[in-house]
This record gives structure tokens, C-alpha cells and sequence, in this order.
């Protein structure tokens, strides 16, 4: 049983984080080539037009510029970036699976208490005693990205609670615009989702 577990790993490093990575910089450069064929587009446009006429024109379609620049880019790395939240989520369970067939446990991840990565986390330290993995910084980034998560699915990219401010601190979050003490929205850089690919892959490394 051990050799699955440690197919499992492999797979989802090297086929399926691999895959989104492809993914995720195929739409990006998708995107940057949109958006420079679209600049050269304009600058041809306004050639021979008064400053006016010119200002009027680009006024005119400044929202597709806007989704090639800004818009677009969001989205793409938005989704991506679930999707791998999403996967890891689905391997920590599986991880569980196997690990409760492997020692003949009664219990399953799915009788603890919690939900998502915390509670494959209490199975693996608790049940399977597991413990070394969860005590490093990766795990603890892992944590916040769960916290990104959250706060797309369901706040529209505002952080609303005190608690989510530790986010700040992941390579590629970039903070938008403080509405209030605690709450502020935010961006995704280029670098946001190889970033948390990179920090899965090591994580995952220690944990096989």
C-alpha cells in the first residue's frame, strides 16, 4: 500500500500540478500577447487624429484595454489558483484514504470534526500521527492560501476579518485598497499562483 501512496505523490506532482502550471502560463501569455496586439492596435488608430479626436477614441475603448490589463489577468489567475487549492484538497483526502486502508483503521478522515485541509490535517497528526509536515512554515502558508480561498469564494477578493490579515505575507498577494481597519481587497500578481504551486510541491515532498 505504501508503493500507492507514494504513486498517488507522484501523480499529482509531476501530472496534475504540472498541468495546471502549463495551463495557467499558456493563458497568460494568451493575455499578454492579446494585450500588446490590442496597444498596437490603438497606437495605429489614433495616428493622424488631434489630440482630441485621439483622447475621445481611446476614451471609447478603454474597456477592452481595461480586461486585457487588469480585468482578464484577475480572472485567470483567480481561477487557476482554486482549481490548485481544490486539487490539493482533493489529495490530502485521498492521502487519508490510503493511509486508513493501509493501517486498518475504523475511523476516517470523514468522522473528524471540520471540514477541508484542517481536518485531513487533524487525521494525519491525530489519527496517523503525522506531525512533522504541519509544523513547518509551508504548512503555515498553506493555511493562509486557505484563507485566500475563502475570501474569493465568498467575499469577492475583500478580506473582512482580523484574523485573514496574515495573508499579506504570500508572494504575489497584493493589497488594493484599505475600506476599513481590518479590511482591505486585493490583487493577484503574475508570481501568485507558481508561488503556491512551489509551496504545494515542497510540502507534499515532506509529507510522501
Amino acid at each position: 500500500m505504501a508503493y500507492t501512496i507514494f504513486e498517488k505523490h507522484d501523480f499529482f506532482t509531476e501530472f496534475e500540478l504540472k498541468r495546471i502550471l502549463q495551463y495557467y502560463n499558456e493563458m497568460e501569455e494568451y493575455n499578454q500577447n492579446s494585450l500588446q496586439s490590442y496597444e498596437e492596435y490603438l497606437d495605429k488608430a489614433i495616428q493622424g487624429m488631434d489630440e482630441d479626436e485621439a483622447q475621445y477614441f481611446l476614451e471609447r475603448n478603454d474597456g477592452k484595454l481595461y480586461n486585457y490589463s487588469i480585468g482578464h489577468p484577475q480572472m485567470i489567475r483567480r481561477t487557476v489558483f482554486l482549481e490548485t487549492y481544490f486539487s490539493f484538497e482533493n489529495y490530502l483526502n485521498s492521502k487519508c484514504n490510503d493511509l486508513q486502508k493501509e493501517k486498518k483503521l475504523n475511523l476516517s478522515h470523514e468522522d473528524i470534526h471540520g471540514q477541508g485541509i484542517n481536518r485531513a490535517k487533524t487525521f494525519l497528526t491525530k489519527v496517523c500521527l503525522i506531525t512533522e509536515p504541519f509544523n513547518t512554515s509551508l504548512w503555515q502558508y498553506i493555511v493562509d492560501y486557505g484563507k485566500v480561498r475563502n475570501t474569493i469564494a465568498h467575499n469577492q477578493s475583500v478580506v473582512k476579518k482580523k484574523k485573514y490579515a496574515s495573508i499579506k505575507q504570500l508572494p504575489g498577494l497584493k493589497e488594493e485598497h484599505k475600506l476599513g481597519k481590518n479590511t482591505f481587497s486585493f490583487t493577484l500578481q503574475e508570481n501568485f499562483v507558481p508561488k503556491c504551486i512551489e509551496t504545494i510541491t515542497d510540502f507534499i515532498k515532506i509529507l510522501k
